[in-house]
C-alpha cells in the first residue's frame, strides 16, 4: 500500500470522502482521533461502515486503528469491529513480536466467534512509537502470519523521549534507519 488515509472512525461523511479519494487505503481510526466519551459510539459506526463498505469489490483496503494493548480498550475495539471484516487491524504501539503474537491470539478468538476463517483479518504494527518498540523493532520475524507490514509513528516516539522542537530529527533518524534494517531483514526471512 502506498497511501494510507486517517479518518475518525465516526467520521460519517468524511469516510465516504476518504472512499472516493484514491488512497490505497482507508484507516478507520479508534486511537488518537477518538476521545474516551465517544469510543463506543465509534465503534458502532466503525462496524456498520465495514459492513456496508464490503459490499462494494472496487473499494480500497480497510483497516481499523485499534487502541494499544496498554489502554484497556483493544477488546472492546476488537469485539465491536472484527464481525465488519476489516482487512487488517493498524496496531499501534505494538512493541515487539510478543505484543503481535498476543493481537494475533485475540483476532483468532473473535474470527472464530464472527464464523470467519483464520487469519482473515492481517495486522499492520506501528512496531516504532517508544523507546521500547525500537528496541524491540528485530523481535517481529515469524510473530504473526497475519503481520503483511509495518509502520512507526515518529512523533510519538519524538514525544516520549522529550524531543525538543528541531531536536527530533536525531532521534527520528536513527529510529527511521533501525526501523529500515529490521523491516529489510524481516522481509528477507532471516
Amino acid at each position: 500500500m502506498r497511501s494510507l488515509l486517517f479518518v475518525p472512525a465516526d467520521g460519517g461523511p468524511k469516510l465516504d470522502k476518504a472512499m472516493a479519494s484514491g488512497a490505497d487505503g482507508v484507516i478507520l481510526d479508534l486511537e488518537d482521533s477518538i476521545t474516551p466519551e465517544r469510543k463506543a459510539h465509534a465503534r458502532a459506526a466503525a462496524l456498520e461502515f465495514l459492513k456496508a463498505a464490503n459490499t462494494n469489490k472496487q473499494r480500497p483496503r480497510l483497516l481499523v486503528r485499534i487502541n494499544g494493548l496498554d489502554t484497556g480498550m483493544t477488546d472492546a475495539d476488537l469485539d465491536a469491529v472484527v464481525a465488519g471484516k476489516p482487512d487488517a487491524i493498524l496496531f499501534p504501539k505494538a512493541e515487539g513480536g510478543a505484543t503481535v503474537t498476543h493481537l494475533d491470539a485475540k483476532l483468532t478468538a473473535r474470527e472464530a466467534i464472527a464464523g470467519l476463517p483464520e487469519g482473515a483479518i492481517k495486522i499492520l504494527a506501528q512496531s516504532v512509537e517508544s523507546a521500547a518498540g525500537l528496541f524491540l523493532a528485530g523481535t517481529f520475524r515469524d510473530a504473526s502470519a497475519r503481520l503483511i507490514g509495518m509502520t512507526w509513528g515518529p512523533e510519538d516516539l519524538s514525544a516520549e523521549l522529550g524531543a525538543a522542537l528541531g531536536q527530533e530529527r536525531i532521534y527520528v533518524a536513527f529510529a527511521d534507519r533501525t526501523w529500515i534494517l529490521d523491516a529489510r531483514e524481516h522481509a528477507r526471512g532471516g
